[in-house]
């Protein structure tokens, strides 16, 4: 295929050319000799209406938003040590930085990665408004102004006379979830909390970006107690969480339930097994049945699975006589769980949430109690999160909240790790918005939400660190690229062929004759975050190579052998060219013309130059 811009540049993949790609393949009747869509034979598949009337969603903004949805980000990720706490013994992540961009860097490593995302997007009140996406286009300003953590970022007001009020925020929104739907995995799930300014827009909106087959339930929280905010009428104590599925089908927050036949009072759930052996090596062992001896996770197909908890979980079941087993008709046999009715389990799926889930004035104390002070008003409670978790029902499943505020998402996902001996994990992204000078988190010398965060979490940790070592996170910001390239653009009269040349010239100007200096770990972080890994990626020495430091990376999944030095001999060349079965990255301006040849001569498609 002949070479292109995003061929050249370090940035996340184009979501815009892999949709055109894919509707290529699977429709190729519909487009012309030129490769462009023919607007006719696309309209005799799609238009069952005749004329203009059909029924749409629109409002001013819309197609900008999934434009930029889709537009790869040139910015990059950068580890901060001093912030993170246990790093090296945990795989949360919290990241500092515009969400939007956050997301589409995570699209590299977590594609389809994400059981559940819980997010608390800012309700369309009519006060500043910080996610204006000018941010990701004028990059540049958002970094001056956030570099120092000192003075923040200066909010975009979007008063409630602006006449786009309501079109801003769902832009906002619509570029966010687009990206958000591809992290989720098949049986993914996402709870968005609302209030009532923007509950129509956002199930229209879900609707759209999930499909309304796919919306499971408009879960009602009550938020407060007493007389609460009024109208001329009522008194408003609620709140909703909006629930869609990635693919309803798919989705089951309890498990093959159904009623013993034994005991009506009961409800016994079959004990996961599906998941790989390999998943949890920790979760593959034998369980004693005196009907049936030694039980092993078997999966339907006849390969290792594994158990849903560890050990200790497990022998706890069995001692209290909570576990059953059953012979399937194939020869397996399968444990089951029961279940006492009256369980949070058994009324997982009512749509109105039990006074076991607290209100903003227990999340308000959780949070003052952590801290010592108050820092933070209106938080989430741990038990409306948690709740989700629950019914989620995947103690080694990935918790996505891209709008973490206070950081409540990480503390939930820890405490039920530490109840049921979890593995979960969790992202968190929050912008550098400024704390109000008239705020509680303010006073307390908290200039920016992010800062609250991060905070939050490390000092539930430091608290609870006696009960689990394993505790921690690593923090990231969101910084411009280390290439200098990215700052490159064209002229917009230029042809392909024209940019392509432009983009080399500049890269021989930029990166090859100034030879800048570069920090390598962060650099490294950037070309493994573009070439798909995911941020709790492992480094050790590669044993083999002296004239040269070549690292062997692994993030669990994905595996590469990496050089970022600016020379490499010719010795390095030879043995890299050896490593057929693995994937090499290298530093282009490392290369001549002949090193260059060679490795892609050997390596083919597993060579990469950055």
């Amino acid at each position: 295929m002949p070479e292109t811009i995003h061929d050249l540049m370090p940035e996340t993949p184009d979501l815009n050319a892999e949709r055109l790609a894919a509707l290529k393949a699977l429709m190729p009747d519909i487009f012309t000799d030129e490769g462009k869509i023919n607007e006719n034979e696309l309209r005799k598949i799609v238009d069952e209406v005749p004329g203009n009337e059909r029924y749409e969603f629109k409002w001013f903004g819309k197609t900008k938003a999934k434009h930029d949805a889709f537009t790869p980000t040139r910015l990059t990720l950068t580890y901060d040590e001093a912030r993170s706490i246990n790093a090296d013994k945990s795989e949360n992540i919290i990241i500092e930085g515009e969400n939007l961009e956050v997301l589409k860097l995570l699209l590299c490593g977590y594609r389809e990665q994400i059981k559940c995302i819980y997010i608390d997007p800012p309700y369309n009140t009519g006060r500043d408004f910080v996610y204006s996406d000018k941010h990701a286009i004028e990059y540049h300003e958002y970094l001056e102004k956030t570099a120092a953590k000192i003075d923040g970022v200066k909010s975009d007001a979007n008063p409630e006379t602006s006449g786009r009020f309501h079109s801003d925020w769902l832009s906002m929104m619509y570029s966010r979830l687009l990206i958000a739907r591809q992290l989720l995995k098949d049986d993914g799930v996402i709870f968005i909390s609302i209030d009532d300014h923007e509950v129509e827009n956002l199930r229209k909106l879900c609707d759209e970006v999930f499909n309304e087959q796919n919306f499971i339930d408009s879960f009602i929280w009550r938020s407060r107690l007493g007389k609460g905010s009024t109208s001329l009428q009522t008194a408003r104590l609620h709140e909703y969480i909006l629930c869609y599925a990635k693919q309803a089908e798919m989705l089951d927050f309890l498990p093959d339930s159904r009623i013993s036949e034994t005991d009506s009072s009961e409800r016994l759930r079959q004990w996961g097994q599906g998941d790989r052996r390999e998943d949890r090596k920790t979760m593959y062992f034998g369980i004693e049945s005196e009907e049936f001896g030694t039980v092993y996770p078997v999966k339907p197909d006849g390969n290792d699975g594994r158990w849903r908890v560890g050990k200790e979980s497990m022998d706890k079941l069995l001692a209290d006589g909570l576990v059953v087993f059953e012979k399937q008709d194939d020869g397996r046999i399968e444990p089951y769980r029961l279940i006492p009715k009256g369980s949070v389990t058994e009324t997982a799926q009512d749509s109105i949430l039990g006074p076991d889930v607290k209100t903003t004035a227990h999340g308000s104390k959780q949070i003052t109690t952590l801290f010592g002070k108050k820092v933070f008003d209106y938080a989430k409670p741990t038990t409306l999160i948690k709740h989700f978790v629950k019914i989620t029902d995947d103690p080694d499943a990935i918790y996505l909240d891209f709008f973490a505020g206070s950081g409540v998402t990480g503390q939930a996902v820890t405490e039920m790790n530490l109840e049921d001996h979890g593995n979960r994990r969790f992202i968190l992204v929050q912008f550098p918005e400024l704390t109000g000078e008239k705020s509680e988190a303010f006073k307390a010398g908290y200039k920016t939400i992010s800062s609250v965060t991060i905070d939050r979490n490390k000092l539930f940790i430091e608290k609870t660190a006696k009960e689990d070592e394993g505790l921690g996170f690593k923090v990231f910001t969101l910084e411009k690229s280390y290439f200098p390239r990215t700052e490159w653009t064209p002229e917009p009269e230029m042809t392909e062929d024209e940019k392509i040349a432009s983009l080399r010239a500049y890269i021989d100007e930029k990166e090859k004759q100034l030879r800048i200096n570069f920090d390598s770990d962060k650099l490294l972080t950037e070309v493994l975050i573009k070439e798909g890994f995911k941020l709790t990626y492992k480094t050790t020495k590669h044993p083999d190579f002296a004239e040269n430091e070549v690292l062997n990376i692994t993030d669990g999944e994905k595996t590469a052998v990496v050089c970022l030095d600016e020379t490499l001999t010719d010795a390095t060349v030879e043995q890299l060219r050896k490593l057929i079965d693995s994937k090499v990255v290298v530093i282009e301006r490392a290369l001549d013309t002949t090193k260059k040849w060679n490795l892609h001569n050997s390596l083919g498609e597993k060579f990469r130059a950055f």
